[in-house]
């Protein structure tokens, strides 16, 4: 399991880190599992926009995930090479 703390990053810097580590997990077939810290909001009250933003990404590629902590995502990846945001050529969420 790789770790990937994405807590007190930009959104827009926190995804692009989020998407090279998927892409380094597609193509080293031993890893699988990913721990992503996200946070839990404002002073760990309300919502975070970067784990809404990590969550949506993960529906939009079919990636299954669950929620660790309020702050924390477990991601699998299932042997998935190929990433629809490969060819939107964005950054952002």
């Amino acid at each position: 399991m790789i770790t990937v703390d994405l807590h007190g990053q930009h959104i827009k810097q926190a995804m692009r880190l989020l998407k090279l580590h998927l892409l380094f997990g597609a193509y080293v077939r031993s890893v699988r599992l990913f721990r992503v810290i996200t946070g839990c909001g404002n002073s760990g009250v309300g919502k975070s926009k970067l784990k809404d933003s990590v969550i949506n990404l993960l529906k939009n590629e079919g990636i299954e995930w669950s929620e660790e902590n309020r702050g924390t995502l477990l991601i699998r990846l299932n042997g998935q090479t190929d990433f629809s945001f490969l060819d939107s050529g964005s950054d952002s969420e």
